[in-house]
């Protein structure tokens, strides 16, 4: 999360670079995701395992879906993404590490992600393939930000 941030600050980006922090982004999630799962025995487990399927096939549609319209395998840096991020970087380790979860931040983890990746999906659909901007802030309003 941060490596990035560190990386455009101090203009040592690269297309690989890029493309491997999202790889260390998503085995990060995955991970702590399932040490969760097999720690704790959760009231709705069918739900949760459901919800992430869920996510995680229409991510993977989002990266086919990007690849096939603008020749590159990355997810959008939108507002939703690195709220979405942000929340799971934080909650899942706290999760992991003291026992205390609430089943309502769960839903709302879920909630968030589902919508972040919807966002995206829109995103790539309606952007024309020669206006890729991976840096696109959401798709409520048309501002790019500045890389």
């Amino acid at each position: 999360f941060l490596d990035g941030h560190l990386a455009r600050k101090w203009q040592i980006t690269s297309s690989l670079g890029a493309q491997l922090d999202n790889l260390g982004d998503f085995l990060f999630i995955i991970v702590n995701l399932s040490i969760f799962l097999t720690k704790n025995s959760l009231p709705h487990k069918m739900f949760l395992l459901l919800s992430i399927l869920f996510i995680l096939l229409f991510r993977i549609v989002d990266l086919l879906l990007t690849y096939y319209k603008f020749q590159q395998i990355r997810i959008m840096r939108t507002a939703a993404n690195r709220i979405c991020g942000f929340s799971l970087f934080i909650a899942l380790p706290v999760f992991n590490l003291f026992d205390q979860f609430n089943f309502k931040w769960i839903v709302l983890l879920i909630f968030l992600t589902i919508l972040a990746t919807l966002e995206e999906f829109l995103l790539i659909l309606l952007t024309k393939s020669n206006e890729y901007d991976p840096y696109h802030t959401t798709i409520l309003f048309n501002k790019k930000k500045n890389k």
